[in-house]
């Protein structure tokens, strides 16, 4: 299992971030640990559809990343 990030580390991070709901799903990984788009919508009330954008442009600039499985993706903040 992923751990959260530091928080000198997630602040460096944070300020490459333009998007208000990008830092939005990247802090949430980053404080709680990796999660499901599922659980991230959950925990941010957040259209799926837009959490998946989000990751798609976050796994793009390399900010975050995945954990496959045959029954689920869990998506982590990178370190």
């Amino acid at each position: 299992m992923r751990t959260a990030l530091d928080t000198e580390s997630r602040r460096g991070v944070m300020h490459d971030i333009d998007s208000s709901t990008a830092k939005l799903v990247f802090q949430s990984l980053a404080l709680e640990g990796a999660a499901t788009v599922t659980q991230l919508q959950q925990r941010l009330a957040l259209p799926k559809l837009t959490i998946l954008s989000v990751l798609k442009t976050l796994s793009r600039d390399d900010l975050v990343d995945t954990e496959s499985t045959s029954e689920q993706t869990r998506y982590y903040a990178r370190q």
